[in-house]
């Protein structure tokens, strides 16, 4: 059953959030026909996937409390499965970062990992972000990026170049004030061996962007521009 569920999820990944999947009855019976997963159950994972999507929206739009309202809806009680509901609450973590309520955003993965394990490097930048939120201590977020790239040389430039990774670790170079730092990783995004991986225009627009946002970083005296772009854009992922 857990392998249905999982193939009902990554075809309501890949196409809910762009029609509206919850409203179309003949796509949820096409996918249910497929996975031999109930309409019904399907229809609810469908609503899911759509509202996290449109709460995306609105915390990209800074509407961060509309944003946690619509995740709020998504819960056992209201008849969804319990995935998504964790989901939708790894999201409402997702969404305090963007707000910058660090601390909350930790106090929900400490539940959420109390309940099931979360990855490590997870639990680790959210409790990154809450320490230096407390002391304003930039080492907590160096030692972050620092202890990630000693542990994970193969997914990382020169070996990888994921937009994920870079949008983190730029947040973190930034709200540390490295912002030389900062540019040099996005400069390794420019290499011949990334583009040829990153080839589509909007993926090298944002790159540009958010090195204009660091020069602009740099030339201001400031460290606030390339979250703001990662925060209000799609470019590289959700946080």
């Amino acid at each position: 059953m857990k392998k249905k569920i999982s193939l009902v999820f990554l075809f309501l990944s890949c196409v809910s959030p762009l029609i509206g999947f919850a409203t179309d009855q003949s796509q949820i019976a096409k996918v249910a026909q497929i996975t031999g997963v109930s309409s019904s159950k399907v229809a609810k994972m469908a609503e899911a996937i759509d509202t996290m999507a449109e709460a995306r929206r609105y915390a990209r739009a800074k509407n961060f409390e509309k944003a946690i309202q619509l995740l709020s809806i998504i819960t056992t009680a209201n008849g969804f499965k319990y995935d998504d509901e964790r989901f939708a609450r790894m999201t409402i973590a997702d969404v305090r970062v963007l707000s910058g309520d660090y601390e909350k955003a930790y106090e929900i993965t400490l539940e959420l990992n109390k309940e099931r394990a979360l990855l490590d490097d997870y639990l680790n930048f959210m409790k990154a972000m809450a320490d230096f939120s407390s002391n304003k201590d930039p080492g907590m977020l160096l030692a972050y990026i620092e202890n990630y790239n000693s542990k994970n040389k193969t997914v990382i430039p020169p070996k990888s170049y994921g937009l994920n990774y870079l949008s983190r670790t730029v947040r973190f170079f930034e709200m540390a004030g490295e912002i030389d730092q900062a540019l040099d990783l996005v400069d390794q995004y420019f290499s011949e061996k990334s583009l040829k991986f990153h080839q589509r225009e909007k993926t090298r627009e944002g790159l540009r962007l958010l090195k204009e946002a660091l020069l602009r970083d740099k030339r201001e005296g400031k460290n606030v521009y390339a979250q703001g772009l990662i925060n209000t854009t799609d470019y590289f992922g959700f946080v």
